[in-house]
């Protein structure tokens, strides 16, 4: 809803500034009012529009597919497992407010109440057109209410209502002003502003412009009283002396509408040149322009992106941006264990483990291993043993994991170093990005873009980005460890790779060749790479008994199209 209304306001205010500098001064009183109405309509439905053609650019993507890039959260490169599941090595929960989220909210919160605000005004003015009424008389399809109390006179749709004084000394310039908003039915133009208000109520160029459209009513309104045959000067000093009271009623037609000074220096001022209407065309360009600034994925994605990244909560971090959507979910890792939420877990023995009947995916410590291996193990090295059944062990390691995971933890899990090489595997206090998790996935779901030539041929799959925090805290050993959509020579004769891209619909539309997917593919571990590279903060560094330590951390990403 964010992008809609932020769209909403870019349109409004790039088109309705331009007439306040061109138009707002001309005496085109219905054209103006045609202005206005237009440039309301076009603020609300062009946010709702996706003219691909116009897009800037290169040729857009299939737009009935959606690329999706999922990051994990970052885990370290070996054992994840805890005694209560599969869960961070930290064990932390990440507790972050979801900022977006809260001026979703209040936005909401805004609109109910202006919602609200607006429905008892027109209640008011409905109970108040009825209250006090000495007489009413109906005549061409218009009823007249005539107020023993003084009250400014007003119109909305086919009603007016008078005071009686006004009744007994001035009803025909009266009547005919009121007649002129009812014939160009400008109380249906005041439904229209006072919905754009709700929608755009915190943007003050709706307010404003809802102030110039009843400008121009009353421009009009005069306008028609004068062409009457009603004497200007006689008008004006009508005008002059109802000046001093004013409508209470937001909705309706006011005959002591403000900016008197306003009204009286149209009335007198010279028809403005025909010609000057041309000016009007500036509302073509820049409404094209702004399309096409939508359409196109680049430019698009920067409202988007921003309005839809979710806060981190639990570990986790949402971005959708225009045709691409970057989330947080829990992805495995080859040789790990990742983050997964609400998996089946199952406790056994070693044992039942043993005795388990097919050819369940075994893991010892985070790494894939033997029935032979596991049989070695001594009950009394062992930790905990889980078992993940049925889609589980699917959803962690895929087909591997179709006919179940033992996945056993031994007491000395946590290897301090990773081959002799001074890098741990895991510390007794893990690095942090600063901006804790938060900040990370924020970053990650900012930066990472799904690479176009990917899109264009249909690339999905997993990416691990591997890097190593270093004691001060910055990050070195950028590479990925696996890329599941790299495709093998030798078998993409049979691969299902196709052109998902703009030339789905040509008929001459032909395979790409083993050397487009694999560049890519590629592309794929570039863009890990670049944006784990461009982390433009440091990490607090781990720390082992008190010193600083050498981390290995990996971030999984994948890359789909759906």
């Amino acid at each position: 809803m964010l992008a809609y209304v932020i769209k909403s306001v870019i349109f409004l205010s790039i088109m309705y500034i331009p007439y306040m500098l061109l138009l707002r001064k001309e005496s085109f009183f219905r054209f103006n009012r045609l202005m206005l109405i237009c440039i309301m309509v076009l603020s609300l439905v062009l946010p709702l529009c996706n003219f691909h053609a116009l897009s800037f650019g290169s040729n857009p993507i299939n737009q009935q597919l959606n690329a999706v890039i999922e990051v994990g959260v970052p885990i370290a490169s070996r054992s994840s497992l805890t005694l209560e599941g599969v869960s961070h090595p930290v064990g932390n929960t990440v507790m972050v407010i979801n900022w977006w989220s809260l001026i979703s909210i209040i936005y909401i919160i805004g609109m109910v109440i202006t919602l609200l605000i607006k429905t008892v005004q027109l209640t008011l003015l409905y109970r108040n057109i009825l209250r006090g009424v000495l007489w009413t008389e109906k005549k061409d399809g218009i009823t007249l209410y005539c107020h023993a109390n003084n009250i400014a006179p007003f119109s909305w749709f086919n009603i007016i209502a008078i005071s009686e004084d006004d009744y007994n000394n001035n009803v025909m310039e009266i009547l005919r002003h009121e007649m002129g908003h009812i014939s160009n039915m400008h109380s249906l133009d005041i439904l229209l502003v006072n919905v754009l208000e709700v929608v755009q109520w915190c943007n003050p160029l709706s307010w404003i412009l809802a102030n110039s459209l009843r400008d121009v009513h009353e421009y009009e309104a005069d306008d028609a009283v004068l062409r009457s045959g009603v004497n200007a000067h006689q008008y004006q000093s009508l005008l002059i002396k109802k000046a001093v009271g004013s409508s209470s009623y937001a909705f309706a037609n006011s005959f002591n509408h403000s900016l008197l000074k306003k009204r009286i220096t149209m009335m007198l001022q010279k028809k403005s040149n025909p010609w000057m209407r041309s000016k009007a065309l500036y509302i073509l360009p820049v409404a094209c322009i702004a399309l096409s600034a939508f359409a196109t994925p680049e430019l698009n994605e920067q409202i988007e992106s921003v309005v839809e990244i979710s806060g981190v909560s639990g570990g986790k971090v949402t971005k959708v941006s225009g045709n691409q959507q970057v989330s947080s979910v829990n992805n495995a890792v080859n040789d790990t264990v990742p983050i997964v939420a609400e998996l089946k877990v199952e406790t056994i023995d070693i044992k039942e483990a043993t005795n388990m009947k097919g050819d369940p995916l075994i893991v010892i410590d985070g790494k894939k291993s033997s029935k032979k291996e596991m049989e070695a193990l001594k009950p009394a090295d062992i930790e905990a043993i889980f078992v993940l059944k049925d889609k589980s062990g699917i959803d962690v390691y895929g087909e591997d994991g179709k006919n179940g995971v033992i996945y056993i933890k031994t007491k000395n899990a946590n290897v301090n170093e990773i081959a002799g090489s001074g890098i741990l595997d895991t510390c007794e206090k893990m690095p942090e990005y600063e901006g804790g998790m938060q900040g990370l996935m924020q970053y990650m779901a900012q930066n990472l873009r799904y690479p176009i030539e990917a899109q264009e041929l249909g690339v999905t799959g997993r990416v691990i980005i591997e890097f190593i925090v270093e004691k001060d805290g910055s990050i070195s050993e950028v590479k990925t460890v696996n890329n599941s959509a790299k495709p093998k020579k030798e078998d993409f004769a049979t691969s299902d790779v196709t052109v998902v891209g703009y030339d789905i619909y040509k008929e001459d539309a032909k395979k790409p060749t083993f050397e487009e997917v694999d560049a890519a593919t590629k592309a794929l571990e570039n863009e890990a790479i670049r944006v784990v590279k461009a982390m433009p903060k440091k990490w607090t560094p781990g720390e082992q008994s008190g010193k600083k330590v050498r981390v290995r951390y990996c971030i999984p990403l994948t890359f789909r199209l759906q």
